[in-house]
């Protein structure tokens, strides 16, 4: 009679692992577990069902803050926050219905998208990007109270929270005594203040002139423009986002190789490009700000992190598919998915690479939902995307 195969009593189950051969798997693991959960006795249950509950239409973007206070929408090219009993308030048109990222300081909400950039403060929402005048002023020499010698003038835009953008190229201007400048407006540009500029005699440290357009009295000068407003750019649009070491950051990609740059600090509006940025092999999928000292960095050939100070650290040879593959807990742990399952930053940790292989898929999405008591990571994927890298031998 042909022999039995050895019994063992099931106690307890302890997830899925589905790389090693059947007879050398433990007694409780599972090859596959389609609509169920484990409880906290490590018991199977049904999983629950799902109603829908916001209606939308063309959603391409679905966002909450980490303090899960406040829910964000893209559809249709709109982005929308989810109030109440999932009401949906419109705050701003024109975004593409392209990838739309991410992040916030504890207080703004920072979204990145092809079309345009947008920072969402309170109810309101506007453009990231504060618009450098191209061109420096037009002015005539009127009668007043400046010394002579040279002075150089220049304008700036101020938006509803005011916030200033960069200055405009300056014009240099050589009164005598006695004289004063009247700074003929330049054509408003919708929804942003005119704000004037000049410096003292002979000076190069531009100041807010006060009481412009007419600068004829050194009293009118007040506080002295910052760096960021001399060397600033505007930041291209679009491309994944971290709000870092009180920097905005952006990935930007181009063909095989990508590009990571920083705002001026606490200037999110205004970009460096120059000292602090660098390079990663592969396109750019995620950024992460990890404990306040690392940049997380994503890309479709590996994971890194970058400290200011130490520089850049490759945590893993194999990449992270596009989409919004990161996310964090209430404890402010990174979470992430790669071609090689979900890993943890930091320490880096890959948590199911040894007990799981799962299709990447070419998208991917990550999060930390918390129901029924329980804290569970969700991934969500798109298309198979290939094979995984860790797949059974």
């Amino acid at each position: 009679m042909p022999l039995s195969e050895p019994s063992a009593k099931i106690s307890e189950f302890v997830g899925l692992n589905n790389r090693a051969e059947p007879r050398a798997m433990r007694p409780g693991e599972l090859t596959v577990a389609d609509n169920v959960d484990l409880d906290d006795r490590k018991k199977i249950r049904r999983r629950r069902g799902y109603s829908s509950a916001l209606t939308l239409s063309n959603l391409t973007a679905l966002w909450a803050t980490p303090d899960e206070e406040r829910l964000f929408a893209v559809a249709a090219g709109s982005l929308y926050e989810i109030r109440g009993e999932y009401a949906a308030v419109e705050l701003a048109g024109g975004l593409s219905d392209e990838e739309t990222y991410w992040d916030w300081d504890g207080e703004r909400v920072f979204v990145s998208n092809t079309a345009r950039d947008m920072v969402i403060h309170g109810e309101t929402a506007y453009p990231l990007v504060v618009p450098r005048p191209m061109s420096g002023p037009s002015f005539v020499v009127v009668d007043g109270n400046l010394p002579a010698g040279r002075y150089l003038i220049a304008v700036l835009h101020e938006d509803i929270d005011g916030r200033q953008g960069g200055a405009s190229p300056v014009v240099v201007v050589q009164l005598e005594d006695n004289q004063g400048l009247q700074i003929i407006p330049q054509a408003p540009v919708a929804g942003y203040e005119t704000r004037y500029l000049a410096t003292r005699a002979n000076g190069t440290e531009l100041r807010r002139a006060y009481e412009g357009p007419a600068f004829t009295d050194l009293g009118q000068l007040g506080a002295a423009l910052e760096d960021a407003q001399y060397a600033g750019f505007d930041p291209v649009a679009g491309g994944p986002i971290a709000y870092h070491a009180g920097r905005l950051w952006k990935g930007l990609s181009q063909g095989a190789s990508g590009l990571v740059a920083a705002s001026h600090p606490y200037w999110t509006h205004l970009f460096e490009y120059g000292r602090n940025d660098f390079m990663v092999p592969g396109r750019i999928t995620g950024l992460a700000d990890v404990q306040r000292d690392h940049l997380l960095i994503g890309t479709s050939r590996g994971v890194w992190v970058n400290n200011l100070e130490s520089g850049l650290t490759q945590l893993t040879d194999y990449g992270m598919p596009a989409g919004q593959a990161i996310t964090r807990d209430r404890n402010g742990v990174v979470y992430f998915w790669t071609v090689r399952g979900i890993c943890r930053a930091l320490p880096f940790e890959n948590l199911s690479e040894q007990v799981l292989a799962a299709a990447p898929g070419e998208r991917a999405a990550v999060g930390v939902v918390e129901d029924a008591g329980f804290a569970r990571l969700l991934t969500l994927t798109r298309d198979d995307g290939g094979t995984p890298d860790n797949s059974a031998r």
